[in-house]
C-alpha cells in the first residue's frame, strides 16, 4: 500500500492508512457510479473520499508500470490547478492498494467544498 498525505494535514495519516476497512462501513455516501464518493469529518476535518473502480487486469498492469493512478493524477493535477489560480477542492492525499504486486485500488482524498458534484465522477 502506498499512502500519500498532503505535509499540511499530518493527522489524516492515520485515517488514510485505515481508509480502505473504513470506507465501506462508515462516511456519508454522496455519489454512487462508476466511483464512489463518500464524505468524511475527521477530527473537525470535513472531507470527500473518491473510490476509484478496481481496474481490469490491464490497465492494472498499465497503471503499476507506465502510468500514474487515477487517485494519483487527481492529487497532483488538483495542486496544478490551484498553483495556476483557479478553485478546486484542496488535495488531502491519495491511498494505492497493491495486490499481487499490481495495483488493486485506489482513493482520491481532498477537502469538501460543497459544491454541486458534476455528472462525470
Amino acid at each position: 500500500m502506498k499512502v500519500v498525505t498532503n505535509p499540511a494535514y499530518p493527522f489524516l495519516a492515520d485515517f488514510f492508512c485505515h481508509l480502505s476497512d473504513r470506507f465501506e462501513t462508515e462516511g456519508i455516501t454522496i455519489y454512487e457510479g462508476r466511483n464512489v464518493l463518500k464524505r468524511f469529518n475527521i477530527e473537525g476535518c470535513e472531507l470527500v473520499v473518491k473510490s476509484f473502480k478496481v481496474p481490469f487486469f490491464v490497465n492494472r498492469v498499465v497503471y503499476t508500470l507506465f502510468r500514474k493512478s487515477k487517485a494519483r493524477r487527481s492529487y497532483e493535477y488538483a495542486f496544478e490547478i490551484l498553483k495556476r489560480g483557479s478553485n478546486t477542492p484542496e488535495p488531502l492525499g491519495y491511498i494505492e492498494e497493491y495486490k499481487h504486486g499490481l495495483l488493486n485500488h485506489s482513493y482520491s482524498v481532498s477537502a469538501y467544498s460543497g459544491a454541486p458534484i458534476s455528472g462525470n465522477t
